[in-house]
């Protein structure tokens, strides 16, 4: 509803993960169907949902990562069935008979180069010295891209002593955006508020 105030002309879409995979982001001839995607918890993706994700963003099309913890662990989709599958990610793999100790983050090294941040951790101690939106620590990321625009610096102190930041990179012919704390955690902040609509609005 907020975002919907903010881009009253504009025509909003509720997407499922199915529809990210089957590549319903993209128009017959493979241009971008949308401008925007605005992702919330995304922990859990596909191999051809995380391509197709940055083909959108390679095609022109801006991605807002709301929450931390995105692109961690590829899983399989049985379309027939519905249902999901460990493939990767999590310290584990899956080959569909045993299960072994692996990476932590799947696609690490892709990631970094077309987000600019990975996830840290959630079960340590992090504090914020500049925290305007009152966050309390949960899941966040760090920049690994030098690339990054930083829109806000968090100030995060903790024993891994990595920036944890709002950022900006382009990539292809256009942007991830992410907030890179939790945001679900604090869409009741007005200073949050402001900022995402200023990111929203400075999109278009």
């Amino acid at each position: 509803d907020f975002t919907s105030s903010l881009l009253p002309k504009a025509d909003l879409t509720y997407l499922a993960d199915q529809d990210i995979h089957n590549g319903f982001i993209f128009a017959q001839d493979g241009n971008n169907f949308y401008d925007i995607l605005i992702l919330g918890h995304s922990e859990y993706v596909t191999q051809e949902e995380y391509n197709n994700f940055k083909k959108f963003v390679e095609n022109g099309g801006t991605i807002i990562l709301f929450d931390a913890n995105t692109f961690y662990t590829e899983i399989d989709y049985d379309l027939i069935n519905n249902k999901i599958t460990l493939v990767k990610g999590h310290t584990w793999s899956f080959d569909g008979e045993k299960a072994w100790r692996d990476i932590r983050e799947r696609w690490a090294n892709e990631t970094t180069q077309w987000v600019g941040s990975n996830f840290i951790c959630s079960q340590c101690d992090i504090t914020f010295n500049n925290n305007p939106f009152s966050y309390t620590h949960h899941e966040e990321n760090y920049l690994t891209n030098r690339n990054v625009k930083i829109l806000i610096d968090y100030e995060a102190q903790s024993k891994f002593n990595y920036k944890i930041a709002a950022h900006e990179l382009s990539h292809g012919l256009g942007k991830v955006i992410g907030l890179r704390i939790f945001g679900s955690d604090v869409v009741d902040n007005n200073n949050f508020l402001k900022f995402y609509e200023d990111i929203i609005l400075s999109s278009i």
